[in-house]
């Protein structure tokens, strides 16, 4: 259809409709749900580990000053004092920095809640969400569900869409229907 135009309006209302199909179980939910708040222990128990790091490193650190300090006063000559200056310089600045990383204290429960929330109302009501977000977040919004442009076609509309992995998987997931197995007993099962 070269050289034919399309009324961006068409365009919108249809895209609206595509939106308006996702529509996921309550399972879908619970369990998005449930692996937001498995990757955030995770990621709470990393933050842990990297805050116990740096508190050792902060001691090696003080302990490495600590002897080059002492090797300082010991030496008469300038030439190694300049040196040992210069290492001392790098270890303080290193230091330093450790320092400001673990006086800094942060609100984990904020941003988790917040996203896992905005996470949450994309899947329960994608066309809602579209609606009310700006630009910026309409382009990050559409890279969390398509994977890549969507291809129209004026007769029939949008063509089929490809989902990005999370999208496909909670998708999978909803129109599935559990394979229910007849247990057989200790005899064989009759005609």
């Amino acid at each position: 259809m070269y050289g034919k135009s399309i009324r961006a309006k068409d365009l919108h209302d249809k895209f609206g409709d595509l939106l308006k199909q996702m529509k996921p179980c309550d399972e879908v939910i619970d369990l998005a749900q449930a692996v937001l708040e498995d990757v955030w222990k995770e990621e709470l128990s990393n933050r842990g580990k990297i805050h116990t790091s740096s508190n050792s490193r902060k001691n090696e650190l003080e302990r490495e000053i600590e002897v080059l300090t002492t090797r300082i006063a010991a030496s008469s000559s300038d030439v190694v004092i300049r040196q040992y200056e210069k290492q001392l310089e790098k270890l303080a600045i290193e230091l330093e920095d450790l320092e400001v990383e673990i006086a800094v204290e942060y609100d984990y429960s904020i941003p988790n809640r917040t996203s896992a929330e905005e996470v949450l109302a994309v899947l329960k009501s994608p066309y809602s969400v579209w609606c009310n977000y700006d630009v910026h977040q309409k382009q990050r919004f559409f890279s969390f569900i398509f994977e890549t442009n969507l291809v129209y076609s004026k007769v029939e509309g949008y063509r089929t869409p490809n989902y990005s992995l999370p999208i496909r998987v909670f998708e999978e997931i909803s129109t599935s229907k559990p394979v229910q197995v007849e247990m057989g007993g200790i005899e064989p099962p009759c005609r």
